[in-house]
């Protein structure tokens, strides 16, 4: 066949291709809704924005590079006060509603209007620091933070005494075999519906559409994978995301 002359990793890219591929041409992509308050001059603001971070991102030169981002940080200052004047006013304008709602005793537009108003605001995230304690504010210096405690994290020195931990007395009877379609077929139908795609974009839906196809295709790929002992780079991507912690409210005592 075609694809046993492959490699590992355009093997796997022919096939993530062809899943995204179809998913965006059967399905589309989703659309992003603007917020009502939004108005039609700052969503232009924001139009433009997006056209000087994908110019700066596609810079040759640092020159070119340096140029775009000082107009970026124009434009992304203009978005924001922009954004902060639609909010002001889209709150004062709910204030005065309510007020004319509680004035002609309409409790159910009341009660919508104070529902808007009493949303929940998201807490701040803790600032990212160096090993020093020195706030990062740059994305790129936070970026390179992430890379040392990683690199930090899973590269520690062996230990000087390691335990004694004796062998198996009968070896675990584990199988080295390429996973049947069985196996890959249950995997797939055990992967949860509605969650993000990772960084190959593919949600678990698309591999659930029809799953005969998507069952050969990653059969062919693993069988390779333990034939080569090498897995393709995309696999070794991934997203770091920081989730807060819950602060714990305090006790009498501390009050």
């Amino acid at each position: 066949m075609e694809e046993d002359n492959l490699d590992n990793n355009e093997h796997w890219m022919r096939i993530k291709d062809a899943l995204n591929t179809t998913c965006e041409e059967i399905l589309g992509r989703q659309k992003q809704t603007q917020k009502e308050w939004i108005s039609a001059q700052t969503f232009r603001k924001i139009q433009t924005r997006k056209e000087k971070k994908a110019a700066v991102n596609n810079s040759r030169t640092r020159t070119a590079k340096a140029a775009a981002q000082a107009e970026y940080t124009i434009v992304n200052k203009e978005v924001k006060k922009s954004i902060k004047n639609d909010k002001r006013n889209y709150v004062e304008n709910l204030a005065k509603e309510a007020e004319q709602a509680a004035g002609s005793r309409n409790m159910k537009q009341l009660y919508d209007i104070s529902k808007k108003l009493a949303t929940r605001k998201r807490q701040a995230e803790r600032p990212i620091k160096d090993r020093y304690g020195k706030t990062l504010s740059g994305a790129e210096q936070q970026l390179n933070r992430w890379a040392e405690h990683f690199e930090e994290l899973l590269n520690r020195p062996s230990h000087q005494h390691p335990p004694d931990i004796p062998e198996m007395e009968n070896d675990l009877p584990i199988s080295c075999d390429p996973p049947t379609s069985q196996e890959i077929r249950a995997a797939i139908l055990k992967a949860k519906n509605g969650k993000a795609a990772g960084p190959d974009g593919i949600p678990s839906e698309a591999l659930k559409a029809d799953l005969d196809t998507t069952v050969e295709m990653l059969q062919q790929l693993f069988k390779k994978i333990l034939k080569d002992e090498n897995i393709p780079e995309n696999w070794k991507e991934g997203h770091i995301i920081k989730i807060p912690k819950k602060r714990r409210s305090k006790s009498l005592r501390e009050l």
